[in-house]
């Protein structure tokens, strides 16, 4: 007899039990050792007749779960199913805590706004954005208000300005069916202070300390503060925005080639120099800076001999190195000074030809 199978969860959908019809099935999992004892041999990984297992997941009071059905043949695994998606829903729980949600304020204008409205709503706008919310301003037009577009767009830019310090646009004002709309972001005015409110994680991800406020804390509950006090990863399309801020790059592969390349040229230097980044870029430096200058003077240190060992042995024949030189460039004589030192060394019978 077949285990009954058990209701499942609509929103994983997976099949199990007699829910299971293929023939044959590829058995994984950690707990085929109690499969082993159960069957009464040794049971690894591999293809298995389906209604076999299905006798041994019976006799361990367990279930059949079919986890990938679209290979073939379908992967399964015996397990305890309400356990398997409770720490499922666990883990995604514990995921979904850990993402920051972006919160947008919205702040309505109408083209005919006055000047008492329009700095109550700018005092709200700086209120959003110190609290580090992003703000979505928008120019609603009725009926045939919407002749007067170019107030509306008058309106959000002066919005803008008044809120410049505290917040950048991520957009100009852009028309979308009746409302003007346009997006400010909460903006640092230093570096320094995006580094106290923003630090990146080691897998490269940013994460977003909440603001300082003790008069959050009063009466409050040990959760409420841990909320309050705790931090939030920031999402991946404000995250570039927030690496520049850092002084951080965005492309982290590029970075990660060139830190290599640095490193692997300073392989065999001494302690940090051959570890450290950036103790490693700074010996690099001077060590080119150094061999660039050295490489011409070794250049010219060679030179000044070939000239010496010619004018030594020109000497021999009553000429002198300029009178030689000169009178080689006369009959377009192709040997370099290289050459010529070469052969008073080590040719002289040669280099006699040549000064005939």
């Amino acid at each position: 007899v077949q285990p009954q199978s058990k209701v499942q969860d609509d929103k994983y959908n997976y099949r199990l039990n007699r829910e299971i019809t293929v023939p044959r099935i590829r058995l994984v999992g950690d707990n085929l050792e109690e499969l082993s004892e159960a069957a009464n041999k040794v049971i690894e990984p591999g293809v298995f007749s389906t209604y076999q297992v299905l006798g041994w997941a019976e006799s361990l009071e367990l279930d059949l779960v079919e986890i990938s059905p679209n290979a073939d043949p379908p992967v399964c695994k015996v397990i305890d199913y309400k356990k398997f998606i409770y720490d499922r829903k666990k883990k995604e729980k514990e995921l979904k805590a850990k993402t920051a949600k972006t919160v947008i304020k919205e702040i309505r204008f109408g083209p005919n706004t006055d000047d008492h409205d329009f700095d109550f709503k700018v005092k709200h706008a700086i209120k959003f954005l110190e609290d580090g919310d992003k703000i979505k301003a928008y120019v609603q037009f009725k009926g045939r208000a919407i002749v007067f577009k170019d107030r509306g767009e008058l309106i959000l830019l002066r919005f803008l300005k008044e809120l410049e310090e505290l917040g950048a646009a991520e957009e100009l004002p852009k028309l979308e069916g009746k409302p003007l709309k346009e997006v400010v972001m909460p903006k640092m005015k230093t570096h320094s202070s995006a580094k106290k409110r923003f630090t990146l994680t080691g897998t490269g991800k940013v994460k977003r300390f909440q603001a300082n406020a003790r008069h959050l804390m009063r009466k409050k509950s040990n959760k409420a503060k841990t909320r309050l006090l705790g931090s939030t990863l920031v999402s991946v399309a404000d995250s570039a925005k927030i690496k520049r801020l850092l002084c951080l790059s965005v492309n982290s592969v590029a970075s990660r080639t060139r830190r290599k390349k640095i490193l692997k040229a300073a392989r065999g230097y001494f302690g940090a120099r051959s570890k450290v980044y950036t103790v490693a870029k700074n010996a690099l430096e001077k060590a080119y800076t150094y061999a660039f200058r050295d490489r011409r003077n070794k250049k010219r240190a060679f030179r000044r001999l070939w000239i010496i060992r010619i004018n030594a042995a020109t000497r021999q024949y009553g000429m002198s190195y300029s009178k030689f030189i000169f009178a080689l460039n006369q009959k377009e004589v192709g040997l370099n000074r290289k050459v010529l030192a070469d052969l008073a060394m080590n040719h002289p019978e040669a280099f006699k030809a040549v000064v005939d």
